[in-house]
């Protein structure tokens, strides 16, 4: 399976703040704060994704048919994810493969054309006999590199907020 993602890491920094946190009564509260606060500040990147899916051209076959479109599907499948332990610490904005449906786990991989998933073929309307290839549309870097600093810099703001809230008991 493939995942689409992009991180925004203050990876020692998040220890090094956890750690303190271990130490307090009311660690716990903090640490949850934490977690809440660096996941708001990575929220403007799930829309600019699914806007750029959602923007990316299509025939509009899946709609006439009646299907949910594939550009629908990777937009509901967008999250965020927020660690604050093990290796790599740090807030992911990603292409979650498993909230996409079976047999279609790597298409965000194959839209955006990064290898192994570079050359896109598939069945003409389901016809095992004819396949077409496709060219990828790239979208996901681009919608988030535009935030990616805005984000970053949020996240250490809001590490050094809490490291002065403790340091200051």
């Amino acid at each position: 399976m493939a995942e689409l993602e992009v991180r925004v890491q203050q990876g020692q920094d998040i220890r090094r703040l956890l750690a303190r946190l271990r130490e307090l009564e009311d660690g716990k509260e903090i640490r949850k704060r934490l977690r809440r606060e660096l996941k708001e500040s990575a929220k403007p990147m799930v829309p600019a994704v699914q806007r750029a899916v959602l923007a990316l051209p299509s025939k509009g076959q899946s709609a006439r048919a009646g299907r949910p479109s594939l550009r629908a599907r990777v937009a509901r499948a967008t999250q965020i994810r927020v660690r604050a332990s093990g290796t790599r610490p740090g807030v992911t904005v990603w292409i979650n493969p498993r909230r996409m449906p079976e047999g279609q786990k790597n298409l965000p991989a194959y839209m955006e054309g990064i290898r192994p998933f570079h050359r896109w073929r598939h069945p003409v309307f389901g016809d095992e006999d004819v396949f077409v290839q496709q060219p990828p549309k790239p979208f996901f870097y681009r919608a988030v590199r535009p935030l990616q600093d805005e984000v970053s810099r949020a996240g250490t703001r809001i590490i050094n907020d809490i490291q002065r809230e403790i340091e200051g008991r």
